[in-house]
């Protein structure tokens, strides 16, 4: 495969500008030639349409200087349609003007992502140690009083990071739904917020604001299925040298 084709999994994050309007958004993935995107809040106006070009911002880990290019939207996804790989509703810019250096440290964070045994956009580990993988993935909070629709950023098998506006309380004990790969039906699993992250702060590694959930009660096959999951990812080839 070419390496322009090749998008891989980035959750942060970014900013559009439309003529002078600014909005923030989600990235899920990208590649050299360009990024998905997805939206809080799917509120009129917010998605632009298809044909426009805007401006887009973005940081890449570890670096302070924001990638910027001209992008253009190339599709909408408004459905969540399961022909779209379960992206949640957004949109798809394929970038129309980008400095080349910028070029070169997208397709550096690709190759990194492909051959490093610790790709530079993997999220901090949670404090056990244990594999945590970016999943970008429709979601629901269900609380006692409150559903939340939400956007799953990583999981790992003790918790999962996600976006979130409004962002449920500290301490709330909620229901975590998101579908995987090859299963018709939501996993579900008991959660409690741990840590919420409103403002980008750096100890979220990037990460658009939502909050850490750590899992109380987990059925045995949704946590087979989590397993699974972390193993697919950590085949992927990678150098080890």
């Amino acid at each position: 495969m070419a390496q322009e084709l090749i998008r891989i999994p980035y959750v942060r994050r970014c900013l559009l500008w439309r003529g002078a309007r600014q909005t923030e958004a989600v990235m899920c993935n990208l590649s050299v030639l360009g990024i998905y995107v997805t939206f809080l809040r799917a509120l009129p106006g917010v998605m632009p349409a298809a044909d426009e070009t805007v401006r887009v911002t973005f940081l890449l880990p570890g670096e302070e200087r924001p990638v910027e290019a001209e992008a253009t939207v190339t599709w909408q996804n408004v459905d969540e349609r399961e022909e779209v790989d379960g992206l949640p509703w957004g949109c798809g810019l394929r970038f129309t003007a980008l400095d080349p250096d910028d070029h070169k440290r997208l397709e550096d964070l690709v190759q990194d992502y492909q051959n490093s045994p610790q790709p530079r956009i993997s999220a901090p580990p949670p404090h056990g140690g244990l594999i945590r993988m970016p999943y970008v993935q429709p979601c629901l909070l269900v609380g006692e009083d409150a559903t939340w629709e939400s956007v799953l950023c990583n999981i790992s098998l003790t918790g999962a990071y996600v976006s979130a506006d409004p962002i449920p309380p500290k301490g709330e004990r909620v229901r975590l739904l998101f579908k995987v790969p090859r299963e018709d039906r939501p996993l579900e699993a008991g959660c409690e917020v741990v840590w919420e992250n409103p403002h980008e702060p750096s100890r979220a590694a990037g990460l658009p604001p939502g909050c850490g959930v750590r899992f109380t009660a987990v059925p045995l096959d949704v946590q087979e299925r989590i397993e699974e999951l972390i193993l697919e990812y950590e085949s992927l080839p990678r150098d080890t040298v």
